[in-house]
């Protein structure tokens, strides 16, 4: 029997709304944010899920604690590994401050962004390995079908490219909306992306 994977992304922060690079940093969902969290959350009430798995810094971890309480015979397990991308230096600057500061960097990271790794931070290529092997230990320790990943934009395009066989270099061009779901699939050790970004509707 193959499994089910809700991937979320967690609601909006202030430097999400203020354009900030958050990367690993703690920030708490504002107001736009919870509500996005109670929204899906709703969301997924009637759904049968059977585990739920999440970033362990708080803006995933509240928004995954929304859904919980729709599943309250589940145990809620934050996993590190989950995390956003390290983004070094750019932590908490806006584009433009990094556009001013690290000019030559930032081009690469718009255009190429396999090619390059933030100045103290961590690569495409390093991100993507930590959340595959997570997100295939998830699906290999765990007997249920249906399973909720909340975590970040980051680590879904980097696990959507891997999905797709895609490049790295491909990253930007994957939209991921806050607090919508994407739906993949996994059977005998392979992923199938099912859906993108549902907001409503039958899941």
């Amino acid at each position: 029997m193959g499994k089910k994977l809700f991937l979320i992304r967690h609601g909006q922060t202030d430097w999400n709304f203020a354009h900030k690079y958050q990367g690993q940093c703690d920030i708490p969902l504002n107001k736009t944010g919870i509500s996005q969290a109670l929204s899906v959350a709703s969301q997924l009430a009637d759904e049968n899920i059977d585990g739920i798995f999440s970033s362990d810094l708080q803006r995933a971890a509240v928004t995954a604690e929304k859904i919980a309480q729709y599943h309250q015979d589940i145990e809620l397990k934050t996993m590190p590994a989950l995390r956003e991308i390290d983004f070094g230096q750019w932590e908490g600057l806006k584009y433009q401050e990094i556009e001013r500061e690290y000019p030559v960097h930032l081009k690469k990271w718009s255009e190429n962004p396999g090619e390059i790794i933030p100045p103290g931070g961590e690569s495409l290529l390093e991100l993507q390995t930590r959340v595959i092997s997570q997100v295939e230990e998830i699906c290999q320790e765990n007997q249920g079908n249906n399973l909720v990943l909340v975590t970040h934009g980051g680590v879904i395009r980097a696990l959507l490219t891997y999905i797709l066989n895609m490049s790295v270099d491909y990253y930007w061009k994957i939209e991921v909306v806050h607090c919508a779901i994407t739906i993949v699939k996994y059977y005998d050790g392979e992923f199938i992306l099912s859906s993108l970004n549902c907001c409503s509707g039958k899941l």
